[in-house]
């Protein structure tokens, strides 16, 4: 079987710098070798499955994407005819009972929708393209909003559910 190895020389001289012998050591290198070459071929078994890897992971994630991104359509588009019979229904002449019920489907639809555009929104963020639109809003109407619509559940609890809120907030002060 052949060996690899490594020689490692030097001449020795005498005073005047004439040649008197050479001194050699052979150092078999054969399995340093092969170690070698199987951590290299190792790595580059490991690179290519880092690579697929990512590739199927980038796959799956756009594949998510585009499942909110779809899924986000196919509700809303639903969502919207609810709210749209929701207000034509509003427009009726109803005992305050059913005025407040129609009330809560519209908020309950609305905050819905919002919950589905945040997902939409999501997916944009992932896939680079979202911009923000930054605009004034009642944060004391908002609240309220929000403790109308969860007072129902409450309701049903026994817990009261009550807002306060900082003039700042009452005021419109976002």
């Amino acid at each position: 079987t052949p060996l690899l190895v490594q020689i490692v020389g030097y001449i020795q001289r005498d005073g005047q710098g004439l040649f008197q012998r050479t001194h050699c050591v052979l150092i078999d290198v054969t399995e340093r070798r092969a170690l070698e070459q199987e951590i290299l071929d190792i790595n580059t078994s490991l690179e290519r499955k880092v690579a697929e890897r990512t590739a199927l992971a980038n796959a799956a994630n756009a594949a998510k994407s585009m499942f909110l991104a779809h899924m986000s359509h196919e509700i809303r588009t639903p969502m919207n005819g609810v709210l749209g019979m929701a207000q034509l229904l509003q427009r009726e002449p109803l005992s305050p009972d059913q005025q407040e019920i129609v009330e809560h489907i519209l908020a309950a639809g609305q905050s819905l929708l919002s919950i589905i555009n945040d997902i939409l929104d999501f997916s944009k963020i992932e896939a680079g393209q979202l911009t923000l639109d930054v605009q004034p809003f009642d944060m004391g109407s908002t609240l309220t909003e929000v403790v109308r619509i969860a007072a129902v559940g409450a309701d049903r609890k026994g817990i009261g559910l009550r807002l306060e809120a900082s003039a700042r907030l009452r005021g419109g002060w976002l």
